[in-house]
């Protein structure tokens, strides 16, 4: 395992943290994270990312060293607004750093890439658009989907049909939630708008309406008609799996 740590703040006070609550760190050490943040995100709590981050620092911190930190503090910069800054204090899970030791001890004993789940798909994605392995990896996988079609046995269509079921669900589940969050993400657009403000700070939240300049993008169509051949300059992409579900 490896950790970056941004900082280890020592000598502090028990009462380092009672801003966010905290009267008693337990310990003269701190762990300190710094982060920027676009400003269209909406930050409820810290990222899990960013919260599995500081639980195998303090747990490589308190492994390799005299430092025993209990907390770390990770601190949001908004990277339109530099005075907006949002601060989540973390307290160290030894739960968390020891499944941390166990992906660590997994990843480095694999024999092969498909011995591994696909960690970055199942985060979102966007880890892997800047992954150097990701050509190798899409070629792997690509590679491994089976070529014939084998019926399959009761026992194993039982547990394929359990499976597509739990995959049903949780589409409903994300379908419901992606409208809820979009209701009332426009609720507070349309409040905002009402009262004539764009940006609204609490004690311990904020909201900020501003536009933001479109994308510049191609006309490929008006290139064509221009009689200019783009051709040349086009590079295939990497090959990729999809999964298709049908249920009647």
């Amino acid at each position: 395992m490896s950790a970056t740590s941004d900082g280890l703040l020592v000598g502090v006070s028990p009462d380092a943290l009672s801003h966010h609550g905290i009267d008693d760190i337990g310990a003269n050490s701190l762990v300190v994270e710094c982060k920027s943040i676009d400003p269209r995100a909406g930050l409820k709590d810290a990222k899990a990312e960013h919260q599995f981050q500081v639980h195998c620092q303090m747990g490589l911190i308190r492994h390799c060293t005299e430092y025993r930190p209990n907390f770390a503090l990770i601190s949001y910069t908004d990277a339109s607004f530099l005075d907006d800054v949002t601060e989540f204090a973390i307290p160290f899970d030894p739960k968390i750093y020891a499944a941390a030791k166990t992906r660590a001890t997994r990843v480095m004993t694999a024999d092969a890439a498909l011995d591994l789940p696909s960690e970055g798909k199942l985060a979102g994605g966007s880890e892997c658009r800047y992954c150097p392995h990701r050509s190798r990896w899409a070629g792997v996988t690509v590679g491994a989907i089976p070529e014939d079609r084998e019926p399959l046995g009761g026992n194993a269509l039982a547990a394929l049909k359990a499976l597509v079921d739990e995959e049903q669900a949780a589409r409903t589940e994300k379908d419901a939630t992606a409208r809820r969050l979009t209701d009332a993400q426009e609720r507070i657009k349309e409040f905002l708008r009402e009262h004539r403000t764009r940006k609204v700070e609490g004690d311990n939240w904020s909201v900020t309406y501003f536009p933001v300049k479109g994308r510049m993008s191609l006309d490929k169509k008006a290139v064509e008609a221009a009689g200019i051949d783009l051709s040349p300059f086009e590079t295939p992409g990497d090959p990729s799996e999809r999964l298709a579900i049908k249920v009647k």
